[in-house]
C-alpha cells in the first residue's frame, strides 16, 4: 500500500455497479503507469474502458451477470490497451460501451504488453507469480 500512495494512485469508487474488475485493474494500470522509468503516464485510466473489454472477452455466457473475471478485464486490456479517462468517462448505469477510434487510438498508447496464464494447481507456479 505504501508504493500505491508514493506514486499516488487515485482512489476509485464504482458505486453500486459491479464493475469492480475494471476499477481493480484500473489501478493495477495506475500504478504500472506511473512507476514507468521512461516517460511516466500520470493521466487517469478508464476504469469504464477496462470494464466494458472485461465483459466483452470474459468466459461467462450471456450477459445476464452485472460482474466479470479477471481474466477477461487482462485479456481486454493486452488487446486494446486503455486510453484515459477523459476518452472514456465512467458514468453508473450508462456504459456506452462503443469502442470508439478516438478511444483506441488513444488506448494504443498504454498497452499491457504480456501476461501469463498461472496453473493454479502448480504451488511453485503460484508462490513465483505472486512474489
Amino acid at each position: 500500500m505504501t508504493d500505491y500512495r508514493r506514486v499516488k494512485v487515485p482512489i476509485l469508487d464504482q458505486g453500486r455497479e459491479g464493475a469492480c474488475t475494471g476499477f481493480a485493474l484500473a489501478t493495477v494500470a495506475h500504478y504500472l503507469l506511473r512507476e514507468r522509468t521512461v516517460r511516466p503516464d500520470l493521466k487517469p485510466v478508464s476504469p469504464r474502458m477496462l470494464y466494458d473489454m472485461a465483459r466483452r472477452y470474459d468466459e461467462f455466457d450471456g450477459d445476464d451477470t452485472e460482474g466479470s473475471s479477471a481474466r477477461g478485464a487482462m485479456k481486454g486490456w493486452h488487446k486494446h490497451g486503455v486510453c484515459s479517462e477523459k476518452f472514456w468517462p465512467y458514468v453508473v448505469g450508462d456504459p456506452n460501451e462503443t469502442l470508439s477510434a478516438p478511444r483506441a487510438t488513444d488506448a494504443s498508447h498504454r498497452p499491457l504488453g504480456a501476461y501469463l496464464r498461472v496453473n493454479h494447481q502448480d504451488l511453485t507456479a503460484m508462490h513465483c507469480a505472486i512474489s
